[in-house]
């Protein structure tokens, strides 16, 4: 419980990729990976994980139970918020974030396995408060399923407390903010107990795509 791996980058370069790949890939019990660059002069780091069998984030159905997490964040002030969260049981979280006068975009998140399972409230989730949220793509030849509810419902107005895949700006910084593509591929596409997919912004840009290529949804 609490284990994690890190990228903090405090420079002006673009932020560090974080790559995952193994056999089965999996997050519980409060785990967290994530980058946090504090700058945000270039784009942020991409992060990129791939399991030969299968790839599942587990939230909590249970109030008040520390949950698995996966993070990316870059240029994201609000740190106390996120793990308050997850403290809550609330979800699991693959995030990118930035601060509100970043000039690149934050980085991709990019899962590729054959069995992509998001439950009891995980999320992959890209944010950003300046020019634009990266792109999310999710590749599950077989099978993609999000379904469950986490034991707490967010107040940031994301989607309720079930398992989401959701790219956000707010579009406090840039008049040009953006938020991110969603691509799915799969085989079968599984939704359950109100899990969806979710783009939007408040800013002048584009609220983002939502492209899904199944056999059977």
């Amino acid at each position: 419980r609490g284990s994690s791996i890190r990228i903090n980058n405090r420079d002006t370069s673009a932020g560090g990729t974080i790559s995952l790949a193994a056999d089965w890939i999996r997050l519980t019990d409060g785990a967290a990976v994530f980058t946090l660059n504090q700058v945000g002069v270039e784009s942020g780091g991409n992060i990129h994980l791939s399991a030969a069998r299968g790839i599942r984030l587990h939230g909590s159905s249970q109030a008040n139970t520390p949950i698995g997490s996966l993070i990316l964040q870059n240029n994201f002030n609000d740190l106390v918020q996120i793990f308050e969260r997850l403290q809550l049981g609330s979800a699991d979280i693959l995030s990118v974030g930035s601060a509100v006068d970043a000039a690149g975009s934050t980085g991709a998140i990019t899962l590729d396995a054959p069995l992509i399972e998001l439950k009891d409230g995980a999320e992959v989730t890209t944010f950003a408060y300046g020019q634009a949220s990266g792109d999310i793509t999710l590749l599950a030849p077989e099978r993609l399923e999000l379904s469950g509810r986490g034991g707490e419902a967010p107040s940031d107005g994301s989607l309720a407390s079930s398992s989401a895949v959701q790219s956000r700006n707010p579009g406090f910084g840039e008049a040009g903010a953006r938020a991110g593509d969603i691509v799915v591929r799969a085989g079968d596409v599984v939704l359950r107990d109100g899990a969806g997919f979710a783009v939007d912004t408040a800013g002048r840009g584009h609220a983002g795509a939502i492209l899904i290529e199944a056999d059977r949804l």
